[in-house]
């Protein structure tokens, strides 16, 4: 069986997006399997890196501000940033439907009935859904179709609970993880160079595509987000009693240094779903069903 990779996303962002589907990520995880014949299997070492420690107090995340509140309906999650950056991408509880609300703040707007678990952004600035055989149908920003085309190929996929990579098309898969745990959710970077990748019991990876060296290893973590020019990422460190999720912060790894902060360790808001700014400079997220936009200092 082989799993998609927006299938494996919808795997984070449903956890994140309500606490009781957190609590389903080991069981989703085990499920994720497949062999696919003539794949290599390599031997991947496990991460022997240390975690780095969190610096807590040196970055922050200032000036943080609602863009659109919780409301009767469940609130909206998942907030995307638009390529040109006025815009976020949101749904409601469920994936029903695809909203659009400025970044600076306003009313969200319905444009789509459609489930949204799969919708993401299309590099010139309109929506892209998936369609049968292979194609993804392209929405205009008022919802009406502007095309049909083409799915690109994948880069990074899993199989059998590794993580492949297949940057070339055509060329041999690569495995960059190992047997130690179930890994989902990889995602290649905007320069094609580092992987992110979730292991369902461990926590967050980062390794070359290439994988010329180990893995990094970052501690527990999900739902990543790359910075648009490779040089971090921003994830959430969520931590449970046994039974709910009761703290969540976001987390930023900066490549170049090897540090690890904690960006909202002095905020209470229970931080899901975040999205980069196409500057890397403005992070968007939701807490308690309210997205937020706050400012990397």
């Amino acid at each position: 069986m082989i799993v998609d990779r927006d299938s494996r996303l919808m795997i984070l962002i449903t956890m994140n997006s309500k606490i009781q589907f957190r609590m389903m990520l080991i069981a989703v995880g085990l499920f994720i399997s497949g062999i696919q014949p003539g794949l290599g299997d390599p031997s991947v070492a496990s991460a022997s890196v240390d975690t780095p420690p969190v610096d807590s107090t040196t970055r922050k995340l200032v000036d943080i501000r609602e863009v659109v509140k919780a409301d009767d309906e469940g609130g909206f999650l998942r907030p995307r940033f638009s390529p040109d950056g006025l815009q976020l991408m949101l749904t409601r509880p469920g994936y029903q439907g695809i909203f659009l609300v400025p970044t600076k703040g306003g009313q969200a707007k319905r444009i789509s009935e459609d489930n949204a678990f799969k919708a993401e952004w299309s590099k010139d600035g309109l929506i892209a859904l998936p369609a049968p055989n292979d194609k993804r149908r392209i929405l205009k920003r008022d919802g009406s179709q502007a095309r049909i085309e083409a799915v690109e190929h994948e880069q990074v996929f899993c199989e059998n609970d590794k993580v492949f990579t297949e940057v070339e098309e055509g060329a041999n898969p690569v495995a960059i993880s190992d047997n130690s745990d179930r890994f989902i959710a990889p995602q290649l970077c905007p320069k094609h160079k580092m992987v992110s990748f979730v292991g369902v019991e461990s926590g967050i990876y980062l390794a070359p595509a290439s994988a010329s060296r180990e893995p990094v290893f970052l501690g527990e973590g999900q739902d990543v987000t790359w910075a648009p020019d490779s040089s971090f990422i921003v994830y959430v460190h969520a931590r449970d009693d046994g039974h709910e999720i009761v703290e969540s912060d976001l987390y930023q790894y900066e490549l170049r240094t090897k540090k690890l902060f904690n960006l909202t360790a002095t905020s209470d808001l229970m931080i899901n779903s975040p999205s980069l700014s196409p500057d890397g400079k403005t992070v968007a997220f939701e807490a308690e069903g309210t997205i937020y936009v706050g400012t990397i200092q």
